[in-house]
């Protein structure tokens, strides 16, 4: 049984009797005032003018504050076919049996469920038959039911005595992502969990899962199969049941176009979408600092996670501690970028953050094995793959084939930490009008806190050293980097001018190797950044030596 205890803080400077200027909001979090103003009940009175609020006002009221909901009639209702109920599964049963017959396998379909997109038709298997036949003989059941997109085989189906052949509905169905909202598996409040909307399952149930429990996720599929639309019913399921107090969000989109509807969403720790590599790996870097405050405010306060620590810590004069989810759309953009530094600190997130509620959700179209590498796989437990091209593609992301069967348009296989074996599951749908609707609801109202002191700390990591030049007017003290000239001369003997290279040349961290690599580039040294491709060195050694003085080998 733990107790309250009084939590370890830092100290509040108690208030001058003399008038004073107002003072500023705290330095953690920076307001962005809403458009239509719904203040807080407890704190309406104090909070009709920002001049009548003292920091200790701010606080509580930013705890006290009550986070309106997007409404249920934001979200779309979808006709369904009425013809979909019609699917023939007496002629396609006996079809079934009859070619497994030729083969010698006298299975018999005992019982058949529909779901959105696929119907299972569940075999009983003779005695003395194994299993692992039935997937031998997949094309020619396809053949015979003459399935554009093939079938797929479940041998044996989780949980059962039977083999499940997965057959595509004649007319498919959408789900819609107000289908999965209103349904109680995503109603239902479980203390510390993030439930977020996937979608429906094969026999028509909604299926949702904890993010907190996930604890990262990999969701991979080739273009336009469902990847994105994805990433955004779990995005807006999240934002639509908790609050900007409960959960913070990161966003990294190298491609510039996906994420940028959320652009001053107050559920986002900075206001910022990331799209910049070398700024997204220094998010990353930032996570992880804050990772370890967090374990030490756990240490201090005596509890072992952040759910215990909102349990008996957090309280009126104390503000929850939000969990955090990093969501990168394109994470194969930073695989290119910098490989080595990235798998670091994925690595270190991933066999840490749990327990500090921060959570990698992390998303590729190219689900290669360059991409997706052995780190990535082993510390991202949770799956959600979509159609791609090849069976090879599907053991990459899952360890097994099956995703190169899927048919496109949100049909996906999911596994979670806990689960054996994927489950097939038609992704909910949103479309890009609904996304606006709610996320220009939410901006509009409530008011947003975003974290200045993550967003300096950010910066200041992808700030390039000031370097002098002869053009630097005179009494003018730049910042020079020390080993600026050093690294320009590594560069000059050994061809080659790369952040990595810096970092073990020097032994310095990422944020400075990167800020010589960009202060070469802007001084024309080396060639811009081109993806994979390493940088040219463009200066000379006659240029360096005209300039620097003669290199001392």
């Amino acid at each position: 049984m733990l107790r309250r205890r009084e939590p370890v803080v830092p100290p509040v400077e108690a208030e001058q009797e003399e008038e004073e200027e107002e003072p500023a909001l705290p330095p953690v979090m920076r307001r962005r005032e809403r458009r239509i103003p719904e203040p807080a009940e407890e704190f309406s009175e104090a909070q009709d003018s920002a001049d009548e609020l003292t920091m200790e006002d701010k606080a509580r009221a930013m705890i006290h504050r009550v986070y309106k909901r997007p409404p249920i009639d934001l979200f779309k209702i979808y006709k369904q076919d009425p013809n979909g109920a019609h699917e023939n599964h007496e002629e396609r049963s006996r079809i079934i049996e009859r070619t497994l017959s030729e083969f010698n396998i006298d299975a018999k379909v005992v019982n058949c469920v529909q779901g959105p997109t696929v119907s299972r038709y569940e075999l009983m298997m003779p005695a003395g038959i194994p299993v692992k036949r039935v997937p031998n003989h997949a094309d020619d059941v396809a053949m015979r039911l003459e399935s554009e997109n093939g079938v797929r085989v479940e041998a044996p189906i989780p949980g059962k005595n039977l083999v499940g052949i997965e057959v595509p509905n004649k007319v498919k169905q959408m789900v819609g992502l107000r289908d999965i909202i209103e349904d109680p598996a995503f109603q239902k409040d479980k203390p510390g969990a993030l439930t977020f909307a996937l979608g429906k399952n094969i026999v028509g149930q909604a299926v949702c899962d904890n993010l907190a429990k996930g604890p990262h996720y990999l969701v991979a599929g080739s273009t336009g199969m469902g990847k994105s639309v994805c990433l955004n019913t779990m995005i807006i399921s999240l934002i639509t049941k908790y609050s900007p107090e409960e959960l913070r969000l990161i966003m990294v989109d190298p491609k510039q176009v996906e994420f940028n509807i959320y652009n001053h969403l107050p559920h986002l720790m900075i206001d910022e979408i990331i799209t910049e590599p070398q700024k997204a790996i220094a998010t990353l870097t930032w996570a992880i600092d804050e990772m370890e405050k967090r374990y030490t405010q756990f240490k201090e306060n005596e509890v072992r996670d952040i759910d215990e620590y909102n349990s008996f810590i957090a309280s009126d004069t104390v503000p929850k501690m939000p969990k955090i989810v990093i969501i990168v759309d394109e994470v194969s953009d930073l695989m290119m970028y910098n490989k080595r530094d990235l798998e670091a600190k994925i690595l270190s997130l991933s066999q840490k953050a749990r327990a500090a509620g921060i959570h990698l959700v992390l998303a590729t179209q190219r689900p290669s094995v360059d991409v997706i590498t052995g780190v990535i796989k082993t510390n991202l437990p949770s799956r959600i793959a979509f159609r791609v091209l090849s069976a090879a593609d599907s053991m990459t992301i899952l360890s097994e084939g099956g995703a190169e069967k899927l048919l496109g348009n949100g049909d996906m296989l999911y596994r979670n930490a806990s689960m054996a074996k994927c489950d097939r599951i038609q992704g909910a749908f949103i479309d890009t009008a609904e996304v606006k609707n709610i996320v220009n609801y939410i901006k509009e109202n409530n008011e947003a806190y975003f974290n200045d002191e993550a967003a300096k700390s950010i910066e200041e990591s992808v700030r390039p050293p000031v370097v002098a030049t002869e053009d630097d007017e005179e009494g003018d003290d730049p910042q020079e980097d020390k080993l600026f000239v050093e690294a320009v001369k590594f560069a000059v003997l050994n061809n080659v001018a790369s952040i990595s290279m810096f970092q073990r040349r020097f032994k310095i961290g990422y944020g400075r190797a990167g800020g010589l690599v960009d202060s070469m580039e802007r001084m024309g040294y080396v060639s811009p950044f081109q993806g994979s491709k390493a940088r040219e060195v463009l200066i000379t050694r006659e240029q360096f030596e005209e300039k620097y003085g003669k290199i001392d080998e």
